[in-house]
């Protein structure tokens, strides 16, 4: 389900700016596997860290970019926290058809 997902919102962008993104920001849950095989296929980074062993002395500017990124996530992240209890949009429900 995730990947089918993953594949949508991307065939999305590229529709709309005629090409792929160079870096992916997201949760570390849709970081799997599969998802991060068909973004190694694409070229595209991605801010989770890598499968496996870390390694003894992990490249500094790999590290950077990575809190970088995840920096930017969270602020991403801030702003819909902001407009769920900010200005109240946490209250708005969606209600199942029949109840009327």
């Amino acid at each position: 389900m995730k990947e089918a997902i993953w594949n949508i919102r991307l065939r999305s962008i590229i529709s709309f700016y005629g090409y792929y993104p160079e870096v992916v920001i997201t949760d570390l849950k849709y970081l799997t596997r599969a998802n991060r095989k068909y973004l190694s296929e694409k070229g595209i980074k991605t801010n989770g860290k890598p499968l496996g062993r870390p390694k003894e002395k992990e490249m500094e500017e790999e590290k950077q970019r990575r809190k970088k990124d995840n920096a930017k996530r969270s602020e991403i992240e801030g702003k819909f926290g902001q407009g769920r209890n900010g200005y109240g949009l946490g209250e708005i429900g969606a209600r199942e058809t029949g109840y009327i």
